[in-house]
């Protein structure tokens, strides 16, 4: 009787195991798409007011030149477009300020989809140097208290 208990864990030990040779590989998930480097737009006519913003910023932090912004926004099924404008003005402080606007654009209308989609996305500082010398504190027009600095 007891043999019974004995033969069929010795079974279920040895005969489940799988060699691989008849496992199915699953797909490997696609490389997450490197950020592409864009450009910050000088322009003071853009105003982008708050009713606009429809996205949530996580991340707002400057390495080097890079300006690494995190969002998070509702859809999935649509293209995103978004455009960083500067309208060209250093607030006077220690270290100067200068206040960017975050636009976001939906291609092709509104989408439709109501996935939470979170995006990293990365601004070139560079053409902010000329305006001051030595460090800039770059905010976030939508949340002052998104705020880094940038040093060059």
């Amino acid at each position: 009787m007891r043999l019974i208990p004995i033969l069929l864990s010795i079974f279920v030990l040895f005969g489940c195991k799988n060699s691989g040779s008849q496992t199915a590989t699953a797909e490997k998930e696609p490389a997450a798409k490197k950020p592409v480097m864009r450009e910050i737009i000088t322009d003071s006519s853009v105003r982008i007011s708050e009713k606009d913003i429809d996205f949530t910023v996580t991340r707002w932090d400057v390495t080097g030149d890079t300006l690494t912004v995190g969002v998070q926004h509702g859809g999935g099924c649509r293209e995103h477009d978004w455009q960083m404008y500067f309208n060209g003005a250093v607030l006077k402080s220690l270290p100067p300020q200068a206040v960017l606007q975050l636009q976001h654009k939906v291609k092709d209308g509104p989408d439709p989809c109501r996935s939470i989609v979170r995006e990293t996305l990365k601004f070139n500082l560079s053409s902010l140097r000329p305006m001051t010398s030595g460090k800039l504190t770059v905010k976030w027009a939508g949340d002052a208290e998104r705020s880094a600095t940038y040093a060059f």
